[in-house]
């Protein structure tokens, strides 16, 4: 099952972003994670699914609001307890 969180401001433009957490604590949920990133003020969608070893999130940026280093942004903001980031990359539409 995915998790999918969106604020009703998001527009439909940008990509997405990847972004892995490795090694999360026993007892979080993806449903936790996605609604811990759609709370940061630069996201405005979240996906998040269950991969091998944590989870894997798509999140979009609000228009014009994309960060330099995006798995950085999110890793500062989101608790540890979610995993270790590690790794991001786009994907196109």
């Amino acid at each position: 099952m995915t998790w999918q969180s969106t604020k009703p401001s998001a527009s439909n433009g940008g990509r997405h972003h990847e972004v892995r957490f490795r090694s999360p604590k026993a007892g979080v949920s993806m449903g936790e994670l996605a609604k811990r990133l759609i709370e940061l003020k630069l996201i405005d969608e979240a996906y998040v699914d269950s991969c091998e070893g944590g989870f894997v999130a798509k999140v979009r940026f609000a228009p014009g609001a994309k960060p330099k280093y995006p798995s950085s942004y999110i890793a500062k903001y989101v608790s540890k307890d979610f995993g270790k980031v590690m790794s991001n990359y786009q994907y196109k539409k």
